[in-house]
């Protein structure tokens, strides 16, 4: 069992009396003998895909051939921490027909199926479409190199150094290891509707930085990590970065439109995005078929995967969609700048129509989506306010040859405003706890306005005093029970 990122097996054996072109033929007719997929060949390597499966996804399997001396390695394509042995398992396969194979052909027959390969293997190996898969993979060479930029592997070091940064100077400024505060998390620029559409647009940026804990940090980092290594050798340092943030960006501007009070934070929006855009490229004629194949079925489960995780609690799935949605659709707008891939102005323009696409698109939802938790609070302060000028009658003396009309029209009317203040706020598109406590306030209003009528009845004069006094202490508990509920007294 390999535990690790990406994790794999290799192993390399010597054989005697074998030259390179033969050792290569054995190579390739292992691979259809085993019934994987063949990807590509030159004449020194082999690259094939073990079959997809829900236990094990798939593997690449990498043959490197120098002089007599053959190399096979397994690697997981997809982000694993654990392969539970398979990658051992195909290079023991792979070992055992190959044995296999040495001892059923003749020197004689290598020759003619030689002849065969070379035919099959077309003229112009550098050509886009035959080539393998492009990866950075062999840069990680040990814990250290995953936070070290080098060539081909620059914005996702420097991406992932950021966000660690970022959280543990949240981590020296009080935030929780495990579970940071959420006062906490607005304070560093979380993604929180009724501040964000206050004017704060900047958190739609902000909160891809941020992450609530060292578990919600390493899952991200983990993920970005793979991506990073997959998809940042086709893109570059230009378009990479630009993306990245592009597609967090709309990923917090799905997340502000979809949710009224969610403080939405870290950088798997944007992740999503990245995916997103792989996606799409899996489904053009950008990467190796074979290649493309296997690594789609397997990117498509682990996104499915994924997303249906993320319907539970706690898990800002609307961000994920927007991200994922985003990423797709410039994926295969960036196509053509891809395939062109020394035309650095076709690149910029690419870069240029995706941002303005991003853009318009997160400023259309910025002004159009109503702050609702904003007005809310707004509408609560009033509430506030006129159920203390409807108590303040309390402070005049029952006496009073004004108690009974400020019974009526600085009690009741108040009251009855600060029901219709609730009654405005069922309207609204409020999440199920704010609309629970709505229901109690409500109940409570209802109560203080029996109350009041009550009072008017026993000030005017009415003959059923006992009874009237009844009612009242039968209400002002009803009232006593709702504002403890309300206060969590």
């Amino acid at each position: 069992m390999a535990f690790g990122f990406l994790p794999k097996y290799q192993q390399e054996i010597t054989n005697e009396g074998l030259s390179q072109e033969q050792i290569l033929v054995l190579a390739v007719e292992t691979i259809k003998a085993l019934d994987w997929k063949l990807s590509y060949t030159s004449s020194t390597s082999v690259i094939g895909f073990t079959n997809f499966s829900l236990s094990s996804w798939c593997e690449e399997i990498t043959v490197s051939i120098d002089g007599n001396t053959l190399s096979v390695k397994s690697q997981c394509t997809v982000n694993q921490l654990i392969d539970w042995g398979k990658n051992k398992k195909n290079i023991l396969f792979f070992m055992s027909k190959f044995k296999y194979l040495k001892e059923k052909y003749s020197i004689e027959q290598l020759s003619d199926k030689f002849s065969e390969l070379t035919i099959s293997i077309p003229p112009n190996e550098e050509e886009l479409l035959n080539q393998p898969l492009k990866s950075s993979k062999d840069k990680i060479t040990n814990f250290h190199s995953i936070f070290i930029p080098k060539e081909g592997f620059v914005i996702t070091p420097i991406l992932i150094d950021l966000n660690i940064i970022v959280f543990v100077l949240m981590l020296m400024n009080g935030a929780g290891f495990i579970v940071p505060d959420n006062q906490v998390l607005m304070n560093w620029g979380g993604n929180y509707k009724p501040l964000t559409l206050d004017g704060q647009w900047w958190r739609l940026f902000t909160c891809t930085f941020i992450h609530a804990g060292v578990f919600h940090l390493l899952m991200n980092m983990y993920a970005l990590l793979y991506i990073g290594l997959m998809l940042e050798p086709y893109l570059g340092r230009i378009r990479f970065l630009s993306f990245y943030i592009l597609t967090g960006v709309a990923a917090s501007t799905a997340s502000l439109w979809w949710h009224s009070a969610t403080i939405s934070i870290g950088a798997s929006g944007a992740i999503f995005g990245m995916y997103g855009i792989f996606l799409a490229m899996l489904t053009t004629n950008l990467i190796e078929k074979t290649a493309r194949r296997s690594l789609l079925t397997s990117i498509v489960v682990f996104v499915a995967y994924n997303l249906l995780n993320g319907m539970k609690g706690g898990i800002d799935n609307a961000a994920h969609i927007g991200g994922l949605v985003s990423g797709i659709l410039i994926g295969y707008g960036a196509y053509f700048s891809l395939k062109e891939e020394f035309d650095m102005e076709l690149k910029i323009k690419t870069v240029g129509l995706s941002t303005i696409f991003v853009f318009v698109l997160s400023l259309i939802v910025y002004k159009t989506t109503p702050n609702n938790f904003a007005i809310y609070q707004k509408k609560m302060a009033e509430f506030v306010k006129l159920e203390n000028q409807a108590l303040q009658i309390f402070k005049i003396p029952v006496n009073d040859s004004t108690f009974i009309v400020k019974l009526l029209h600085e009690g009741i009317i108040n009251w009855k405003h600060c029901q219709s203040i609730v009654d405005t706020i069922d309207y609204m598109n409020m999440p199920p706890l704010v609309v629970e406590k709505n229901f109690k306030i409500r109940e409570y209003v209802l109560a203080r306005i029996d109350v009041y009528n009550l009072l008017i009845k026993e000030y005017s004069g009415s003959s059923d005093t006992a009874e009237i006094n009844k009612q009242i202490i039968s209400k002002s508990k009803e009232i006593e029970k709702i504002v403890k509920l309300l206060t969590n007294k």
